[in-house]
């Protein structure tokens, strides 16, 4: 999923300096329509419910839409997704703006070569050490992409802030899902998930109103350095919302599996 947020603004990049927006939109209709056929004919195993939980899910409730124990970590999730909105953004014509037309190019293409690398050694690491050993990196990370942006004057410092905001955002993305997944049971799991990214796309489609209403003050410089240092905030906000939240037995419950694997 993360690889697919990376081509795709690299491909709406490439399709802006050579169609009009009307055909780049037609495009996305095409692609919409094409995941909807797919989804028809997907088959996926269905959750066995008890009666209890049937019943649960008839009354008219915010948690069967909401999942709560999942909101510390999705509000995390809606901070970091404004900060990363900034890329999404702002990113093509910052490059214009400082005629580094090819490394914001590419930007997108060295970012999913950043996900796809560290995605699998992330993932081993959650299970290991547990989820803080990730987690705390790629807030730092994701700050020094940010942060990188702002003073970047050459394609190669706009590319390795691609790299930085990758291992950032690429990561937290899923392992955050991964800790939404941890939190509940079996059968919360879907509006858990759903809870998660509801604030990642909430940040993601409020980020830009909130940030480009800066540009006229700050500049994108300015931006920047702002998102870059909300990105070290989002550290914090983690470890106030999920971290010293965590009951101790799940403290305990991952160090049993990290010595377990290191049997292994």
């Amino acid at each position: 999923m993360s690889l697919a947020a990376a081509i795709g603004p690299f491909i709406g990049m490439v399709m802006q300096q050579m169609f009009p927006f009307r055909v780049i939109i037609l495009f996305s209709i095409v692609m919409v329509l094409i995941c909807l056929g797919a989804a028809f004919v997907m088959k996926v195993d269905e959750i066995q419910l008890t009666e209890e939980h049937r019943a649960a899910l008839k009354q008219l409730s915010l948690s069967n839409f909401l999942e709560p124990r999942v909101m510390g970590i999705s509000i995390v999730g809606f901070f970091v997704a404004v900060c990363y909105s900034s890329v999404l953004s702002f990113l093509a014509t910052y490059a214009a703006e400082l005629q580094l037309m090819t490394a914001g190019t590419l930007f997108f293409v060295v970012y999913a070569l950043s996900i796809t690398l560290a995605r699998p050694v992330a993932g081993v690491m959650f299970d290991r050490k547990g989820e803080d050993f990730v987690m705390y990196p790629t807030y730092a990370c994701l700050a020094i992409g940010l942060l990188l942006l702002s003073i970047t004057t050459q394609n190669w410092e706009m590319l390795a802030a691609g790299v930085f905001v990758g291992l950032g955002y690429g990561t937290f993305m899923s392992n955050g899902q991964a800790i939404c997944v941890k939190l509940v049971e079996e059968v919360r799991i879907g509006v858990a998930v759903s809870t998660y990214f509801v604030m990642l796309d909430l940040g993601l489609g409020v980020g830009p109103y909130l940030l480009g209403a800066f540009k006229e003050p700050l500049g994108f410089q300015g931006i920047y350095s702002a998102v870059g240092l909300g990105a070290i905030g989002c550290a914090v906000l983690y470890w106030l919302l999920y971290a010293r939240r965590r009951k101790p037995a799940d403290l305990q419950e991952d160090s049993v599996e990290s010595l377990e694997s290191e049997a292994e």
